[in-house]
């Protein structure tokens, strides 16, 4: 059942979490395992000790894509956008494609309230290779990409790809009638001529206004290292 599987997911996570300190009271500049050790840590809310390993990681390979997009999840958890543009910009230098982070970017410089990170016009860039990425299968994708839509003035197409990130929701998953009223007040919004903006103040521990349950980004990112 559910609940085994998260138990057998927590499992996982503390094997792999003493896998990476066993490497790094071997050698302790071992990029992977700072950035596996990020992640978890990432994961697990544990921010202040996320931020210390992947910031190492950083510093001992600033090309590392892994190392960058976990370190920029750490800080929109944390309110701190411009640092979280930063990285995420730094990972797509290395790794163009990585899907968090295009779609993170889109949706920052569509629907941020800061006029020095607001972009319309790169958030539909970027909003579009993350669903031509995913092919159009990824309903956090599309939200972004429709609010870019929305944030440049296309209302219509905002409202049309809002329609195949809701059709994309599926019936009894976890979160799921959370997730649509989200997307359906944007897609009112946008019906009505009017953009979406984040309104998540600094500091604010997580986003209540964006559909989490769908794209489970800690799983995905620092998984590129093998120890």
């Amino acid at each position: 059942g559910a609940l085994d599987a998260l138990l057998a997911a927590a499992d996982r996570d503390e094997a792999a979490r003493k896998d990476a300190v066993s490497v790094l009271a071997l050698d302790p500049d071992h990029v992977g395992a700072h950035v596996n050790l990020g992640a978890l840590m990432r994961r697990r809310g544990d921010l202040a000790g996320a931020t210390a390993s992947l910031s190492r990681a950083v510093v001992l390979d600033p090309k590392n894509a892994a190392a960058h997009v976990n370190l920029a999840g750490v800080f929109v958890s944390q309110g701190a956008m411009a640092r979280a543009v930063v990285e995420y910009e730094a990972a797509l230098a290395t790794s163009p494609s990585l899907v968090e982070a295009l779609t993170e970017l889109a949706w920052t410089r569509a629907t941020s309230p800061s006029a020095s990170i607001r972009n319309p016009a790169a958030a539909v860039g970027y909003a579009e290779r993350a669903a031509a990425r995913t092919s159009r299968s990824d309903a956090r994708a599309l939200d972004a990409l429709a609010a870019a839509y929305a944030a440049g003035g296309r209302y219509r197409d905002a409202v049309t790809t809002l329609d195949e990130a809701l059709a994309l929701i599926p019936a009894g998953a976890a979160d799921a009638d959370e997730s649509r009223r989200l997307l359906e007040e944007r897609r009112a919004l946008y019906r009505s001529r009017r953009a979406f903006v984040d309104p998540m103040p600094p500091l604010m521990p997580k986003r209540s206004r964006k559909i989490d349950a769908l794209a489970p980004w800690a799983r995905i990112s620092g998984t590129h290292h093998s120890l």
